[in-house]
């Protein structure tokens, strides 16, 4: 059996390697493409995107865009942080597709402490660790009693238990695996899953790798088709699907790995679609450039895992700066 080091090496590796074709960091990609293209990966026009879930929802700046592109679209937002959770419920108090729960989520209900820390939306029901502190200068600051659920409780309590769910969104710095652990039933009805991941260490004390998120979304047949993250500390965004979904990403880099990884064996780590044509040209010298490069990197992850060819590289590979277009984020993903 695979461990979990072994799942995060590969993680790494793929994404350091996607960081280098594109020119944006691979973690906003990631959720921008996810954003704008939810509806494509589920194989819906975007007025079928019906419900998403949102746990650890800050401010919620995501969802400003996604419910003018979904117009029907239900939403349910979690937010535990006292700082947050009264300015998210005023930001949304006239949306009727929005419902704003001010509770933690995890694996169990009751009360649980939740730390904040020196900078903006960063903060979680874990304790800073020290990649926390080296990446991005993270402190404890203050810290509070909050609510807590299990999602699964949350969902018959709220009556949307027997909702099919299209994207479930977590973004809760570390404590992933809480979250998956209260929502086994819930899971089961879930489309695509929108999480954070942290592929070398995790930031925060007893946090979750990317290896065991991935490893614990394989029991319920997700499969990772999106992963970006930052070559210098391994933190980023990953986005699943359902194995048994269809999927349709136009132009995109299909990598060959290990089908521990995969149910279908195939990790695609989808690179920017929908360009104008002159922009595919434009960009077709600095490809040819890079994509040795990337390719000589990926060549050796079949050596380690010992399984299947390692790239099909026949595709263009379109590239656009969209710092203009990024999500608002005070720190890294």
């Amino acid at each position: 059996m695979k461990t979990t080091a072994h799942y995060d090496r590969v993680v790494r590796r793929l994404s350091k390697a996607l960081g280098a074709l594109l020119r944006i960091a691979p973690y906003d990609f990631v959720q921008l493409d996810v954003q704008k293209h939810l509806h494509r990966y589920l194989h819906k026009n975007a007025h079928e995107v019906k419900k998403l879930i949102m746990v650890g929802a800050h401010l919620a700046f995501e969802m400003d865009d996604m419910l003018k592109r979904y117009p029907s679209m239900e939403s349910v937002l979690f937010e535990a942080s006292p700082r947050y959770s009264s300015a998210l419920e005023k930001r949304f108090r006239n949306e009727r597709r929005v419902k704003v729960f001010k509770s933690a989520v995890s694996n169990k209900n009751g009360s649980v402490e939740f730390f904040e820390t020196n900078l903006s939306g960063s903060g979680s029901l874990l304790q800073v660790g020290s990649l926390a502190k080296d990446s991005y200068g993270l402190a404890k600051a203050e810290s509070y009693t909050v609510d807590c659920t299990c999602l699964d409780d949350h969902a018959r309590t709220h009556n949307y238990d027997r909702d099919e769910v299209d994207c479930l969104w977590v973004d809760v710095q570390g404590a992933e695996l809480q979250v998956l652990h209260g929502a086994t039933e819930t899971l089961k009805r879930v489309h695509s899953l929108f999480i954070e991941i942290s592929a070398l260490q995790p930031l925060y004390e007893g946090g979750a790798t990317a290896g065991a998120i991935i490893s614990t979304l394989s029991r319920f047949d997700f499969t990772p088709v999106s992963i970006g993250t930052d070559y210098i500390n391994g933190t980023g965004n990953a986005f699943f699907l359902r194995a048994r979904s269809q999927l349709r990403f136009g132009l995109s880099l299909s990598f060959r790995v290990p089908r521990y990884l995969s149910t279908s064996s195939d990790l695609v780590l989808p690179v920017l679609t929908h360009l104008p044509k002159r922009l595919q040209y434009d960009c077709r010298e600095r490809r040819e450039a890079v994509l040795p490069q990337c390719t000589s990197v990926l060549s050796r992850l079949p050596n380690e895992a010992g399984d299947g060819p390692v790239a099909d590289t026949s595709h263009s590979h379109p590239y656009k700066r969209l710092a203009d277009i990024r999500t608002p984020r005070a720190m890294g993903p």
